[in-house]
């Protein structure tokens, strides 16, 4: 006590003395980006940039998404992102790790309706992912090969253009450079132009590691 004046009682309330939220103090930055990410393993997108290509989604918030790629990316690149409901979703490449990358939107999503579309591999009742890729192919209906233009395909079938004009029910061998020879049956057929099914759904990594293979300009 000094010239009469009882000490000052420590007040925690008072805000110059409040104690640190030691909570907050020790999130980091990943923890606060990780709490507010929705986990979405085996999701598949599709890459849009100078051609298009399939991505893995990992995880995804309003503002970006993680993804597996299965082709070089570097920071800076622009790409926009079709998580299946033919909405591309522009973005940048803020970070590369090995084959995984971190994109970021330039304008927030809606999270819930973007993953409403985006089917996991394999799911044979999810719509496939389809992308454009045109390149020359063979067709052999009843043994007699053709050649045709490969003008887009995913998991579950492909669109051709074709000279011949086959029937829908025909079985056909599609043979595409470096994806091999592929069992198809045609399902529809209009206008010079003939969609094929694939009994079996290709393996996504397969289909992803062939189109991250290609030329960029293939498209």
């Amino acid at each position: 006590m000094r010239n009469g004046t009882a000490p000052r009682k420590h007040n925690p309330t008072n805000s110059g003395d409040r104690a640190p939220d030691i909570k907050a103090a020790n999130q980091t930055s990943a923890d606060r980006r990780a709490s507010e990410r929705f986990v979405t393993v085996f999701r598949l997108a599709k890459l849009i940039a100078d051609r298009e290509e399939f991505c893995l989604v990992r995880n995804v918030s309003a503002g970006g998404v993680k993804a597996q790629v299965f082709s070089p990316k570097a920071v800076g690149d622009r790409i926009s992102v079709d998580f299946g409901d033919e909405q591309p979703r522009p973005a940048r490449v803020a970070w590369v790790e090995e084959d995984n990358i971190g994109l970021s939107f330039d304008d927030q999503i809606d999270v819930g309706r973007a993953l409403s579309k985006a089917p996991p591999p394999g799911r044979s009742r999810a719509r496939p992912i389809r992308l454009v890729i045109e390149l020359d192919a063979v067709a052999t209906i009843d043994k007699v090969p053709e050649s045709c233009r490969l003008l887009d395909i995913s998991q579950g079938g492909a669109k051709l253009a074709m000279e011949r004009t086959p029937y829908p029910g025909d079985h056909m061998t599609l043979e595409i450079e470096g994806l091999g020879k592929l069992n198809s049956v045609v399902r529809w057929v209009r206008h010079g132009h003939v969609g094929v099914a694939f009994p079996g759904q290709l393996p996504y990594r397969n289909l992803a590691a062939w189109v991250g293979s290609l030329s960029p300009g293939t498209a």
